[in-house]
């Protein structure tokens, strides 16, 4: 297979990687320690990135803001609270990602939301562009050039129980070009993911004379079998398991001051330790590719392969610890502040945490949000990264329109 060339981009990992066709995943050590530098195993995972722009500015929070027109994407279930506001609208969205790493790849987002007295129903369009890629001979030659894109459509509804509890539903067709070249042509992967989420809306309570409110919620995102690409291997959705806060003090006009936080957890396996000597013996990990997709997501938790010594007879083993702190690292962290100054302006900022050797790294956001009536205009902005975030540069647009 000598015209096989596998092309991987990855939202999280922030790098673009040319893999061979005898690619296969793992690690093989034959050194006396093996420090664990392994990114967690996934496809389709143009479905992690952020959507819109106050979401962004958030530090990549929304499981228990507020909801709007972006709730298909945080959490479904929110959006059974839209109708409290308004009846029906929708809002696009924009980004240039990548920025750091190539210059012409893009999100494009819109989503359209119809709410009721207790439900609403949401619709959500994604079309990632992963910019311009040589294809090669094997001389290393250019022979020509690719865009691959990937894009989603989904559908979610969502229905209040209580005055306070919601729960929510959502499923997507997706299709990406992400992962697989073969010669001039893109195989595409097709496969469907499930949402599932609830949320829980505060009470307004007193606190020191301040009205405030405590909301929750939690989310399992893009749940799908094993994905098919048309050879022998399968691989993994990129499932989240999602989790989070906010809390909001109220000012004499009744204006908001924000504090959200959101803990995503990716239910998908980390990449096994084997052998040195290539008879396929793992050493530490599981093997996954032999699992259902359930199954991953509960090894998951764990299935990080530590680090792992060996003596000076040849002999492994794990070093104590190490696992559950690897399991540890592959938690990310979402904080975000949001003040509305007055009606019409929020100012916005926030972190987002990922451990470097699961991902990107930690980026510092910001941005603001304006309302007129009922049309709103958000920006996001990366203030700060570490060198390895691809999105270093980047910023999203959200443009939208309510109808009361």
């Amino acid at each position: 297979m000598d015209a096989f060339r596998i092309i991987r981009v990855s939202t999280f990992i922030g790098f673009l990687t040319l893999l061979g066709s005898n690619e296969s995943f793992g690690q093989n050590i034959n050194s006396f320690s093996f420090s664990t530098d392994n990114p967690v195993v996934r496809s389709g995972n143009y479905l992690l990135h952020t959507t819109d722009a106050r979401a962004f500015a958030l530090g990549n929070t929304g499981i228990a803001t507020s909801a709007d027109a972006n709730s298909v994407f945080w959490n479904q279930s929110k959006s059974a609270f839209i109708a409290d506001s308004t009846e029906m609208g929708g809002v696009f969205n924009y980004a240039p990602v990548f920025r750091a790493l190539i210059e012409d790849a893009d999100l494009f987002d819109i989503a359209l939301y119809k709410g009721f007295k207790n439900s609403a129903f949401n619709f959500n369009a994604r079309y990632f562009r992963y910019g311009t890629f040589p294809l090669t001979d094997n001389n290393g030659t250019i022979i020509s050039s690719i865009r691959p894109v990937s894009f989603s459509l989904g559908v979610g509804y969502s229905r209040k129980f209580t005055e306070k509890l919601s729960v929510g539903i959502a499923a997507n067709y997706n299709y990406s070009e992400e992962r697989y070249l073969i010669g001039n042509v893109v195989n595409g992967l097709k496969f469907m993911a499930f949402n599932l989420s609830f949320y829980r809306k505060g009470a307004f309570n007193t606190h020191m004379g301040k009205k405030t409110q405590f909301s929750y919620g939690l989310m399992i995102s893009d749940m799908s079998s094993l994905i098919k690409t048309g050879f022998t291997q399968k691989l993994i959705a990129p499932t989240n398991l999602r989790a989070g806060l906010s809390y909001s003090l109220f000012s004499t006009n009744d204006l908001p001051f924000s504090f959200s936080m959101d803990l995503t957890k990716l239910l998908a396996p980390s990449a096994p330790v084997y052998d040195a000597t290539g008879n396929g013996e793992i050493l530490s990990g599981r093997d996954f590719t032999t699992n259902s997709s359930l199954q991953n997501w509960l090894y998951s938790f764990s299935d990080a392969p530590g680090v792992v010594l060996l003596d000076d007879n040849g002999i492994a083993e794990v070093e104590k610890g190490s696992i559950f702190k690897e399991e540890l690292t592959e938690l990310t962290i979402g904080l975000g502040l949001e003040a509305q100054i007055v009606n019409w302006l929020a100012l916005r900022g926030g972190i987002y945490m990922e451990n470097e050797t699961k991902g990107q790294g930690t980026l510092v956001t910001g941005g603001f949000g304006l309302n007129k009536k009922n049309l709103s205009l958000d920006l996001g902005v990366a203030l700060a990264a570490n060198d390895q975030n691809a999105n270093t540069n980047s910023f999203m647009l959200s443009v939208g329109y309510n109808i009361d």
